[in-house]
């Protein structure tokens, strides 16, 4: 098994074992992105190096991920501070 297959098949086990785990808690929608979010550097991390084309196109997707992250956290710190949510 090629490296990108093997690194496809662990997102896709990864990502169907947390939406299961978490189906069951009735979790809401920003914490299943924060979730996946986790779960993609981290398995994205333990599959590196990758041939640099990939590596890029990763980079790109991982800079977006880290943005929509840094928007959850500050939403949630900011309804913890101030009690108003703002997504």
């Amino acid at each position: 098994m090629r490296q990108n297959e093997r690194y496809v098949l662990l997102m896709a086990l990864a990502f169907f074992a947390t939406t299961v785990l978490f189906s069951f808690n009735d979790e809401g929608l920003e914490v299943y992105l924060s979730a996946y979010i986790i779960e993609y550097f981290i398995i994205t991390n333990l599959s590196s190096p990758m041939k640099p084309k990939t590596a890029r196109i990763l980079d790109v997707i991982g800079y977006l991920l880290l943005l929509i992250f840094a928007v959850i956290v500050v939403e949630r710190v900011w309804a913890i501070l101030y009690g108003v949510n703002l997504l």
